[in-house]
């Protein structure tokens, strides 16, 4: 396992979820240009200096960056994560 990055993209992590073991719900799907965004491994809420949303990025193993989503609060993007994954966990990530 890598161990987890302080930033990704620019943006200063938060939290992160592990969801290897995460059983995809199957209520959202995600698309990049190259097709359905599979594979998943972490799950992490961050923040850009000067952008008030929260962001969770999909990463796979090696924490790079998949996708993310944008979210007015941590709790949203808490609650996205859980409707998307069962179950799924964050940790906070000392500053």
């Amino acid at each position: 396992m890598t161990s987890e990055p302080q930033k990704i993209d620019g943006a200063r992590l938060l939290q992160i979820a592990d969801v290897r073991d995460a059983a995809p719900t199957g209520r959202t799907r995600h698309f990049t240009r190259r097709g359905m965004v599979s594979g998943i491994a972490w799950l992490a809420l961050a923040k850009y200096e000067d952008d008030p949303g929260v962001y969770m990025f999909y990463c796979d193993g090696a924490w790079n960056l998949m996708t993310d989503t944008c979210h007015e609060s941590v709790e949203q993007a808490i609650a996205q994560a859980e409707f998307e994954f069962d179950p799924v966990e964050f940790r906070p990530l000392p500053r």
